[in-house]
């Protein structure tokens, strides 16, 4: 939720006229890109394919676009859970703890952006999140627990 809670602010960096619409409108294409995953999987794509995918396209928006004030991702939920037996309450326990980066990035940002940084660089701290995922997506989900 990085992008949500400081895209506005970057708008507003970036002197852009009705800045404080910014929000609204990444959260309106963020529900358009959930809504293309309900209808594309695993119809076009696999769960796998699209959790690949969603991390690479982060890194690639990050570093290809300099003006790019926008950063979206969705995680497949059901992949990252299936399998796991009677340890699904406790994965899906740490997967909800790992909705705290919504409110310790944003903050890091904040800080970072103040500094030579620059806000367009601060984003930057978002690529060891993608990595994570992807490194999940490529192998996580696969391990079991040893009995």
């Amino acid at each position: 939720m990085i992008a949500a809670d400081t895209v506005g602010t970057f708008a507003l960096s970036l002197n852009m006229e009705n800045y404080s619409v910014m929000t609204a409108y990444t959260m309106t294409f963020m529900v358009l890109g959930y809504l293309c995953g309900i209808a594309s999987i695993p119809k076009v794509f696999s769960q796998e394919q699209s959790l690949r995918l969603s991390p690479l396209l982060g890194i690639v928006i990050l570093i290809s676009d300099p003006h790019s004030y926008w950063i979206a991702n969705a995680i497949v939920w059901p992949l990252a859970l299936s399998g796991l037996g009677n340890l699904t309450n406790t994965a899906s326990g740490l997967l909800i703890m790992g909705i705290s980066g919504g409110t310790i990035l944003p903050l890091l940002w904040g800080y970072l952006s103040e500094t030579s940084f620059g806000m367009h660089n601060t984003y930057m701290i978002l690529i060891p999140c993608y990595l994570y995922i992807l490194l999940y997506a490529m192998k996580g989900y696969r391990l079991k627990r040893k009995s």
